[in-house]
């Protein structure tokens, strides 16, 4: 349906600069609309690449013809007779567009938890065996907080569901996730 709706548009701008919002803008150059994409930090993938390795990134995705603008926070999507007409930003600037593709990150659900009494800052907070506040219970996942980080990715939540079965299971109650080094291949848009 994204595709489709491209092929009516002249502008597309994608409200996201992590992995998914890269993806999503070259797919729309495909369809021969112009793109941009906001991203609300001061740099692309932010949760992935430095300060250096963002910047040689946005060099390249600039080359391809893709608009980047970074540190623009959208506070509204203005539509006229029923379609997107451009896009207002908290600074009080503007951006014509006619098409909007929103992939702004995840955000851990953690209601039953703080309804539950547990602490909860970013994410659910655990300790190295996967504890929350309240001893009998245990988290895994994107909801988790460990050490002040929230992960949002596949491969800590398997490091932590290991450490979880092997203290569960008392196979090993010492075990200890303790956090996981990312080490991400980036291969979007032809940049590897």
């Amino acid at each position: 349906r994204i595709a489709e709706y491209a092929k009516t548009c002249k502008h597309a701008t994608v409200i996201g600069g992590g992995l998914l919002g890269l993806e999503a803008a070259r797919g729309l150059m495909t369809h021969g609309v112009a793109v941009t994409i906001l991203e609300a930090a001061p740099q692309l993938m932010i949760a992935q690449l430095d300060p250096e390795s963002g910047q040689m990134l946005r060099t390249t995705i600039e080359a391809m013809g893709i608009k980047v603008q970074c540190e623009k926070i959208t506070t509204r999507i203005v539509r006229e007779n029923g379609r997107i007409v451009r896009l207002e930003f908290k600074d009080g600037t503007t951006l014509d567009t006619d098409m909007v593709v929103v992939s702004a990150g995840i955000r851990p659900i953690t209601e039953i938890a703080t309804a539950s009494g547990l602490t909860v800052n970013k994410g659910i907070v655990c300790d190295d065996q996967m504890r929350t506040s309240d001893r009998a219970i245990f988290s895994v996942g994107e909801c988790v907080e460990h050490r002040g980080k929230l992960y949002g990715l596949v491969e800590p939540i398997w490091d932590q569901a290991k450490t979880l079965a092997d203290v569960i299971t008392g196979f090993n109650p010492a075990a200890a996730y303790l956090g996981s080094k990312l080490g991400t291949k980036l291969k979007v848009m032809g940049v590897e």
